[in-house]
């Protein structure tokens, strides 16, 4: 069977992970590892290379969407990591644009944000960052010919029924 690939997007403090979590309990997910590489790389700085981090982030995204099989969930796909330039206010790297083009998903779930934002140790962008990137995930998803679909902030099981729903799963 081929894989089919959903990307769970969004920006900081939708959902994603909640919602990535509960997907594991019946589908392989492959999990973000910003926080990760920003831990070990900048640990509690303020200051990031962004090409540096979203270069780290991309090769892992191509080898897990070569490790996909059956239905599985990827919590963000290698645009979003694009998205990240453009909420920085930098060009993305044509390099990058044409890699991501070689990698095509089959679902991108866009979660839409909660009326609420919190920042932690990792996440220390704005609210009006958030917004940025969110409007800057969606319009590279349509520019590269992806069909979004938004998915409605609502509880996660609500969530998890409405992207079964539009795989056909229910």
């Amino acid at each position: 069977m081929k894989p089919i690939r959903c990307v769970i997007s969004g920006s900081m403090c939708s959902g994603k992970t909640t919602t990535i979590n509960e997907l594991e309990k019946e589908f392989k997910v492959f999990h973000d590892n910003a926080r990760v590489l920003i831990k070990n790389y900048f640990g509690d700085s303020t200051k990031i290379d962004r090409d540096f981090l979203e270069r780290k982030l991309i090769e892992i995204h191509k080898k897990d969407f070569n490790e996909a099989e059956g239905i599985c969930f990827f919590d963000q796909g290698l645009i979003d990591c694009l998205a990240f330039y453009l909420m920085d206010s930098l060009d993305v790297p044509s390099d990058l644009l044409e890699e991501a083009k070689k990698f095509k998903y089959d679902y991108i779930f866009f979660l839409e944000n909660p009326d609420f934002y919190e920042n932690d140790e990792i996440r220390k962008e704005n609210i009006g960052q958030r917004e940025k990137l969110g409007e800057a995930m969606i319009k590279l998803y349509f520019d590269l010919g992806y069909n979004v679909i938004k998915v409605p902030f609502m509880s996660v099981i609500e969530r998890i029924k409405f992207i079964k729903k539009h795989l056909k799963l229910t």
